[in-house]
């Protein structure tokens, strides 16, 4: 049996905007055991990038309580526990790919030397070896990606975590940098246990995850937790991924 790496209990986020409280979330429970990949889907609006920034530590819920293997999530992401890939890429244009990878591992207090060589590691990893000098503005939109990636993988995480991370891909980019996200989750070398990844894409969650989290609209709660028994590497043509897609619609259109 798997230990529960992060939980969430009876989570609300409410918001005030021009004077009206805004509820988004409502008395979310869920949690995220080692070596799973999980997805949360949901309508528009429904707050799953808003209970992914709670789970990553760049958020605070209004009531309920997230924890990090039984310690809270802001302690736990200070330690380099939980990562980030953010679905804008959020590189700084005036570092090259090695430099943008390299500030991640700054706040672990790395010296220079320990921080090109964890930085070459991930920058390999994702395939972006030869272009360690080259900027942003050299790069694709897939290649961008890739440089959050390994920014997010050179702190060594256990839980990573990505908002819509290949929404803003062409479609042939993105399926490649799927299968590629997959292949480093299994890698033994890296030591990332779980995914948690928010997507608008239902194929996408089908394809990648062993649980989709299903939220309901506005204020969201766990409407389903799914668990996708479809052995890897799944296609759209089997019929055993098609029921599952069917059966998340089915939530998200009740």
């Amino acid at each position: 049996m798997t230990s529960t790496l992060i939980e969430c209990n009876g989570v609300s986020r409410t918001f005030l905007e021009e004077g009206r409280r805004i509820e988004v979330l409502g008395d979310i429970t869920t949690a995220v055991g080692e070596e799973e990949f999980v997805s949360i889907v949901g309508a528009s609006g429904s707050g799953k990038t808003t209970l992914l920034r709670i789970m990553a530590g760049l958020d605070t819920p209004t009531s309920g309580s997230v924890t990090y293997r039984g310690r809270p999530v802001p302690e736990a992401a200070g330690a380099g526990k939980i990562a980030l890939v953010f679905q804008s890429f959020a590189l700084f244009p005036w570092l090259t790919v090695m430099g943008n990878v390299e500030v991640a591992l700054e706040a672990k207090g790395l010296g220079p030397s320990d921080r090109r060589k964890v930085a070459d590691k991930y920058i390999d990893k994702v395939g972006l070896d030869g272009f360690e000098e080259a900027y942003p503005r050299e790069l694709s939109g897939g290649m961008k990606q890739r440089v959050g990636l390994a920014r997010a993988l050179a702190v060594e995480p256990e839980l990573l975590c990505m908002d819509e991370p290949f929404s803003a891909l062409d479609p042939l980019t993105a399926q490649g940098l799927r299968e590629e996200v997959l292949r480093l989750w299994e890698d033994e070398s890296i030591p990332v246990s779980s995914v948690v990844m928010v997507t608008h894409s239902i194929d996408e969650a089908v394809l990648m995850s062993d649980r989709i989290v299903v939220l309901s609209r506005r204020p969201a709660r766990v409407a389903a937790d799914l668990r996708v028994r479809a052995p890897r590497p799944r296609s759209l043509k089997d019929a055993a991924v098609q029921e599952a897609i069917d059966g998340v619609y089915s939530y998200i259109l009740a």
